[in-house]
């Protein structure tokens, strides 16, 4: 699993990287005159001497130039990414056939759930755009065919329509991916008696950034998109988006073009799916028409005392979605209230401050949508073993990762069962791909620490904890296994007290922290740690050299965005006194509690904050809360058998020249 070797360049348009001379276009590569030997070999492991890097990628280049994308490595599938794939408008729907290979992947978990009753999991990994998404879809489908009763059931429906509403409102086109998904996904099939009977989607973080829009090469979550191109005329008057397109709404700017016709047709699908999970469609589309219209509402320096606002009509359009008054939604973002001797005095925030207001007003809004439409997909499923960090992890539980792993691969090879009939579960892990683009900031940080727990998972399976097993067993291996061992970087990243994060955090929790400080600290502390560097002179950047590469970060905005601050001004106005929009309400039912009984001036979560963590500070951080979740997801793992499909990235002409 080594992915420095997770992309191949794309030929089948002409050529070969270890075959003939090869034109692309007008351009001309000269390539070393090999035939590969390797090219009807199924699987890697069988391959004659001598055995190397080179003969891989040459037998897995030859099967892709042939239109063979599936290669078998040992127990573990190689899925080589064609990207030709039409995204179908409904989930769990397949263009085509599904491969034999990844039916041979379920059938072997199905077969080996059935005979001991001990929980699977399908592990994907890959970097961002290497067909993960499209893989794990392929493996439901034929899932649910082998053991759920196929399309008919309302099993099948209602995880069809969650994963539709999640792909809307969780991927974008990024810079390396026309459908990249933003959010990490594990996804739990119940089975009882040899069927499904049950499911439930966990998530795991989400790019919040893209809401407020990043523009250039990238785009913003595709509903917006799908919003503009599927609604009714009628409809876009009662959502106040009549008139408007990408092109004049600030958070949608973007280098790329729309599809019309094709988001037409998954909007279609996404407003089915909400009615079959009895999502009122209305009230999810009040909440992201007012987070989009956010963006054209302007704060402007002014000669009075108050601020200006450009997009008075955007405004007032808020304002009526969200079931406030004008009023209150100016003095919401544009004000401060502080309490002064028992009474709340208001003071104008500053430009910057109200324009940040707006942005973070419009991430919270759709943070709590998602995590709505999350609660209500699982509302009729009990999980069988919980993931949420309500119970203790593995670290907390004084229980290493690694023992945990040696035991679970001991007693996986062993055979055996360690719970009662009827009590476990096929899951399906796509998990963030790791990503390395022209700006790297704390949703890369997060998102390839998520990559590294799921690297780490699969070599201490496949080497460490499989080493040890033949020691204790008695069996001789003639030779060591060399393979590279990423604890050292998730130490780095995430160490209690000292790690990346773990600074990022303390900082982030005291009032006065900035980002100085932390560059200071963390430079201070790592600086003789050869997979750490900082950037020369006044840079804000670190470089880490993760498991597959070089990555540097800018930490300019990673304290505020690892806050995920939101202020009680604004989360004031959505109290039932001053907001007749119940559903609003309900959203920051928590928050608004705890606004009753404090002084003003506080800031609260921006996102829903995960539940009962062991966090020193009632609010914790957005880092603190993915760790403790990723903690649950572990603990899953170690105590499944897994079933590795590594996804590989094919190349373009273009990225070859860079």
């Amino acid at each position: 699993m080594d992915h420095n070797v997770h992309a191949i360049p794309d030929h089948r348009r002409g050529g070969s990287i270890y075959g003939r001379k090869v034109h692309f276009n007008d351009n001309t590569i000269e390539i070393d005159e090999e035939e590969c030997p390797h090219r009807y070999e199924e699987d890697l492991s069988q391959l004659s001497a001598p055995y190397s890097q080179e003969a891989i990628m040459q037998t897995l280049q030859a099967r892709y130039n042939a239109g063979v994308y599936y290669t078998k490595l040992g127990s573990v599938l190689v899925v080589v990414n064609p990207g030709d794939e039409a995204v179908q408008p409904q989930a769990l729907t397949c263009s085509k056939p599904v491969d034999s290979f990844i039916k041979n992947v379920v059938d072997n978990a199905v077969k080996q759930q059935m005979e001991n009753n001990y929980s699977q999991v399908v592990v994907l990994s890959g970097e961002s755009g290497s067909g993960k998404t499209y893989t794990a879809n392929s493996a439901l489908s034929y899932l649910f065919d082998k053991i759920g009763g196929g399309v008919g059931t309302d099993c099948y429906k209602h995880l069809s329509s969650s994963m539709t509403i999640f792909r809307s409102l969780g991927h974008a086109h990024t810079q390396s991916n026309s459908d990249s998904s933003r959010i990490g996904y594990f996804i739990e099939t119940h089975v009882t008696e040899g069927i499904i009977c049950k499911t439930r989607v966990h998530t795991y973080y989400q790019d919040l950034s893209r809401v407020t829009g990043l523009g250039g090469a990238e785009k913003n979550y595709h509903i917006f998109y799908q919003m503009l191109a599927g609604l009714s005329p009628e409809e876009k008057v009662k959502y106040h988006l009549e008139g408007y397109t990408p092109s004049n709404l600030n958070y949608l700017h973007s280098e790329i073009e729309t599809n019309s016709e094709q988001d037409n047709q998954r909007f279609t699908a996404w407003k089915t799916s909400l009615s079959t999970l009895g999502i009122p469609f209305s009230d999810i589309m009040r909440l992201l028409s007012a987070a989009l219209l956010l963006g054209n509402v302007v704060f402007q320096d002014s000669d009075g005392l108050e601020l200006d606002v450009q997009g008075n009509d955007e405004m007032k359009a808020v304002a009526a979605l969200l079931g406030i008054s004008n009023i209150s939604l100016y003095k919401g973002m544009a004000t401060r209230g502080r309490t002064v001797k028992g009474q709340v005095v208001k003071t104008p925030r500053s430009l910057q401050a109200a324009n940040r207001n707006r942005d973070d007003m419009a991430r919270a809004l759709y943070s709590r949508t998602v995590h709505a439409v999350t609660k209500r997909a699982n509302s009729m499923k009990k999980p069988l073993i919980s993931s949420t960090p309500d119970s203790p992890s593995i670290e907390s539980a004084n229980i290493s990762f690694n023992q945990s792993l040696n035991q679970s691969v001991s007693h996986h090879r062993k055979g055996s069962s360690h719970k009662a009939r009827g009590e476990s579960l096929i899951g399906i892990l796509d998990m963030l791909g790791f990503e390395n683009i022209q700006h790297n900031g704390f949703d890369q940080l997060c998102i390839n620490l998520c990559a590294e727990r799921v690297q780490h998972f699969y070599s201490t399976h496949m080497f460490k904890a499989c080493q040890e097993a033949c020691k204790e067993e008695g069996v001789h291996l003639e030779t060591d296994i060399n393979y590279v061992d990423n604890q050292p970087i998730i130490e780095l990243l995430s160490l209690q007290s000292s790690g990346i994060l773990s600074i990022m955090d303390m900082e982030s929790l005291n009032p006065k922290g900035n980002v100085d400080n932390f560059m200071e600290k963390i430079q201070s502390k790592h600086k003789d740690n050869k997979r750490f560097s900082t950037g020369s002179g006044k840079l804000k950047t670190f470089t880490i050299k993760h498991f597959c590469g070089f990555v540097e970060y800018n930490s300019t905005e990673m304290i505020s965005a690892n806050r995920d601050e939101l202020p009680d001004d604004v989360i004031g106005m959505f109290s039932k006194q001053t907001c007749n929009f119940g559903f609003l309400s309900h959203l920051f039912t928590s928050e608004l509690r705890q606004l009753r009984d404090s002084q003003r001036g506080e800031k609260y979560r921006l996102s829903p904050k995960v539940s009962n963590t062991d966090h020193s500070d009632h609010k914790g951080t957005l880092s603190q809360d993915l760790q403790s979740k990723m903690d649950g997801l572990m603990k899953i793992l170690v105590h499944s058998k897994p079933h590795f499909v590594l996804c590989i990235k094919v190349l373009t002409y273009e990225s070859l020249l860079l």
